[in-house]
Order: structure tokens, then sequence, then C-alpha cells
């Protein structure tokens, strides 16, 4: 009465239970983490400048840290 299909199918499910468990276990930590971030704790309203200002500096810091780990920093 069993379909050979059924097995690869069972695993697949499976397997796809582990991911999201997995995807939560390391997604959820992460995004605490960032909403502690001033950037992320500026009003959406109010304050649209300086979130800008904030994003823009955050966008630069990335860039260069980007920029350092590949080994291209420019030396001032």
């Amino acid at each position: 009465m069993h379909s050979p299909i059924l097995a690869p199918l069972v695993a697949l499910v499976l397997w796809s239970f582990v991911m999201w468990a997995w995807l939560y276990a390391t997604r959820i930590p992460a995004i605490v983490k960032i909403r502690q971030h001033d950037c992320f704790a500026l009003p959406r309203s109010g304050r649209p400048a300086a979130l800008l200002s904030c994003r823009k500096a955050e966008i630069k810091r990335i860039f260069m840290q980007a920029r350092e780990a590949s080994g291209k920093a420019r030396v001032s």
C-alpha cells in the first residue's frame, strides 16, 4: 500500500522543518540585535533627516569594513 515516492517526500518535509527551526534559531537573535542599534532606535517619523544620516553612516561603515576585509583598503 505504501508508495515508493512517500519516503523522499517525508524526508523533504522533515528537512524543511529542520531548516525552518534553524532559520528562526539564528535570525531572530540577529533581528533583535539589529533593532538595538542606534539607527533602528530612532523614531520612524519626526526626525527623517537624523534617520537618513544614520543610515548613510552605517552603509559607509559596512563598505569600509568590506574594503578592509578584501585587502583593498587605501593607505591615507
